[in-house]
């Protein structure tokens, strides 16, 4: 069986599907967002609505995806980034 680790004071919106993935501290992640498995999300990132991270990304810490962005498999952003709506990340 796969293991999900969310981190303390966590916010999960409405109408997402979290696989196993590894969430750090004070994450927001807003409604309808897809997190694949093998995923890992830095603390103090939030993922605003309809945002889709796809299979073994990584998202560093204090990161901010706008709306409808989509990480592709096995991307990579790292800290302090600012990922503009609609955007996808390919790398």
């Amino acid at each position: 069986m796969k293991k999900i680790s969310i981190g303390k004071q966590v916010k999960v919106g409405p109408n997402c599907s979290i696989g196993a993935c590894v969430i750090g501290d004070r994450v927001q992640i807003g409604r309808a967002v897809i997190i694949e498995d093998g995923c890992s999300i830095g603390a103090d990132t939030t993922i605003k609505s309809g945002c889709i991270l796809g299979r073994d990304s990584s998202i560093g810490e204090n990161v901010v995806l706008e709306q409808g962005v989509i990480v592709c498999e096995r991307a990579k952003i790292s800290d302090k980034k600012k990922v503009k709506a609609g955007s996808v990340v390919r790398k």
